[in-house]
């Protein structure tokens, strides 16, 4: 009985440092997260007065409108996946996007964001430590306004 009280100790313990570990390598900086090294474009927009299945609708013309902007064909529940592909004048050679769409707000989350010509944003943004740089290029502050553009709702 000890030895097992031993074990299930020494496995929580082990966890709890892994646990730890793995918080602490997650940062973010303006609508920017870095998690393990992988930077993710993120951004929250709430929407009052209209419905989830109008948000859908919304959303999915609004960004079938964007030359840039590849939609996958498949929606599941409230869920819109797609690409955006080579927009020089974001210095945007591709990147993946997934949009959740919730009550009343939508959740946006950019990842693979690859520069032009072909250039990780996580080179550009991150230091060796996996931190993010003091101060982002003008090319990266232009990316994040172009990006918030893209994915808001136009009437």
């Amino acid at each position: 009985m000890t030895h097992k009280i031993l074990v299930f100790v020494g496995l929580w313990g082990l966890f709890s440092i892994l646990t730890v570990n793995v918080i602490a390598q997650t940062v973010k900086k303006d609508r920017f997260i870095a998690n393990q090294g992988v930077v993710t474009w993120t951004e929250t927009v709430e929407i009052k007065d209209m419905d989830t299945p109008i948000i859908v609708e919304a959303i999915a013309e609004s960004l079938q409108k964007n030359q840039y902007v590849q939609l996958d064909s498949k929606r599941l529940n409230n869920v819109l996946t797609g690409r955006l592909v080579s927009a020089p004048s974001l210095g945007l050679a591709k990147a993946t996007f997934r949009v959740d769409i919730l009550y009343e707000s939508y959740i946006v989350s950019v990842r693979g964001i690859t520069l032009m010509p072909s250039t990780p944003i996580e080179k550009v943004i991150l230091n060796s430590q996996q931190r993010f740089i003091d101060s982002f290029p003008n090319a990266i502050n232009l990316l994040d306004e172009q990006l918030s553009q893209t994915f808001s709702i136009r009437f």
